[in-house]
C-alpha cells in the first residue's frame, strides 16, 4: 500500500512498522524529497513528527514529573505558572490541557510577530501572548484539539524541572531507552557518526531554507524548534520501540520503566466527553484513521506532517505509519482516506490470521 500512496503523489515516502506480539515488519517506500533525483526512503529515514511531540514527549513528561511528585494534575495552571493568575484561565486544572478541555483556542499564528523578533526575545513574547489569550469555550463545556493548550503544557513542565523538554527528554526517555533518532532539533542534537536522511517536508516561505530536519510548524521553528505541540524527530523503529514500553507498561510488563508503571489511566481516562483521552487519542468511529476494525482500547494520536502511531492492547499490536505528506499538499483529506485503509487493511489480515 505504501507504493500506492507513492503513485497516487499522497506523500513521497513512508515508513510502516508494525509490532506484533513483539514480532516486527518494517516496510518503506518512496524518496525523501519531491525532486525525482532524491534518495530513497529507508526504515532509517527520519521524519518531522509533528504533533506526535504531544503524547510521546509533552504527555510522558507530564507523567515523568508526576511521579517524582513535582507536577498535579489536579493542580491550577496557575500553581505552576504564576503569569496565568487573574486571567481566565487561573483555576484551570492541568488534566485540562491535556485532554483538549481547557478552553484554549486550537491555534494561533504567533509566528507571523515573532519571526519578526531577534530570536532571544521570542520566547518570552510567545508566553506573554499565551497569558493573554482569552477562552474560546468554557473549560469543560467541550473538547477543542488545541495546539496552543500544549504550548502551555511544555511551559509548565519547563518551570517544574527548571530545564527544557528537549533536555529533559533526552536525559529521561530518549537516552535511557536507547532511542537514539528521538529528538528535538536534529541538526544538532544527534550523536551519530553521519548524517541521517531525513524526509523534506516543503520549503520556509520566509528564508527559501528546504525543511529537512527542520521542524514544519510555524510556531515551533519560530522559537528555535522546541516546543510542546511540535518539534520532535524521528525513525518509525523509534516510535515503534518507545510505543512498546508503553504498551508493555499498559499491560504491567516489568521490564518498563517504573516511572511509567500507572500509563494506563492516561489512556482510559478522558474526564470529559470526546474522544481525548490524557494526552492521547482514542478511536473515533466510524471512520477511524486506526482502522474500521479498531476496538475502543485503542490509542494513538496524528501529526499533521503526515505521521501516527496506534497501539492496540488487546491485539498486543503497534502500527506507526510516518509520511511526509506535506512536502506534497496541506489537503488532509487525502492523508486521511489513505491512513483508514492502510490501518483497516492490516486489522483484516490480522483477523484473518495471515498477517505474516
Amino acid at each position: 500500500m505504501l507504493n500506492k500512496g507513492v503513485e497516487d503523489h499522497i506523500f513521497t515516502g513512508a515508513v510502516a512498522h508494525i509490532d506484533l506480539r513483539g514480532e516486527i515488519c518494517c516496510e518503506a517506500a518512496g524518496i525523501i524529497d519531491i525532486q525525482p533525483c532524491s534518495t530513497q526512503v529507508t526504515p532509517e529515514t527520519v521524519f518531522d513528527l509533528a504533533s506526535l511531540t504531544k503524547p510521546i514527549a509533552t504527555t510522558l513528561l507530564v507523567i515523568y514529573l508526576e511521579k517524582k511528585g513535582l507536577l498535579r494534575l489536579n493542580n491550577p495552571i496557575s500553581h505552576y505558572l504564576p503569569l496565568f493568575k487573574k486571567t481566565l484561565f487561573e483555576n484551570v486544572p492541568l488534566w485540562r490541557f491535556l485532554n483538549h478541555s481547557s478552553g484554549m483556542q486550537a491555534y494561533s499564528p504567533y509566528f507571523k510577530t515573532l519571526f519578526s523578533l531577534p530570536e532571544p526575545e521570542r520566547k518570552k513574547r510567545l508566553e506573554l501572548f499565551l497569558t493573554q489569550e482569552k477562552p474560546c469555550y468554557t473549560p469543560g463545556e467541550t473538547n477543542i484539539y488545541s495546539d496552543t493548550g500544549f504550548m502551555v503544557l511544555e511551559w509548565a513542565v519547563s518551570q517544574a524541572c527548571s530545564t527544557t523538554i528537549d533536555k529533559l527528554f533526552e536525559r529521561e526517555i530518549s537516552t535511557p531507552l536507547g532511542l537514539e533518532t528521538l529528538c528535538f532539533k536534529p541538526l544538532t542534537s544527534l550523536k551519530t557518526s553521519r548524517k541521517p536522511d531525513f524526509a523534506v517536508t516543503g520549503k520556509c516561505p520566509y528564508t527559501g531554507i528546504k525543511l529537512s530536519g527542520i521542524v514544519h510548524d510555524e510556531n515551533c521553528r519560530a522559537i528555535g524548534g522546541v516546543c510542546g505541540h511540535a518539534g520532535l524527530f524521528g525513525t518509525a523503529r523509534d516510535v515503534g520501540a518507545l510505543s512498546r514500553h508503553l504498551l508493555n507498561a499498559f499491560l504491567k510488563d516489568d521490564s518498563t520503566p517504573a516511572w511509567l508503571s500507572g500509563i494506563k489511566q492516561y489512556w482510559t481516562t478522558s474526564r470529559d466527553m470526546g474522544s481525548w483521552a490524557l494526552g492521547f487519542d482514542t478511536p473515533s468511529q466510524p471512520g477511524s484513521t486506526a482502522g474500521e476494525l479498531a476496538p475502543r482500547e485503542c490509542f494513538g494520536h496524528l501529526g499533521f506532517t503526515g505521521t501516527s502511531f496506534w497501539v492496540y492492547p488487546a491485539w498486543d499490536l503497534i502500527i506507526v505509519l510516518l509520511t511526509n505528506r506535506v512536502a506534497i499538499s496541506d489537503d488532509k483529506s487525502r492523508i486521511r482516506q489513505f491512513r483508514q485503509k492502510f490501518h483497516t487493511t492490516v486489522l483484516e489480515k490480522l483477523s484473518n490470521g495471515n498477517f505474516y
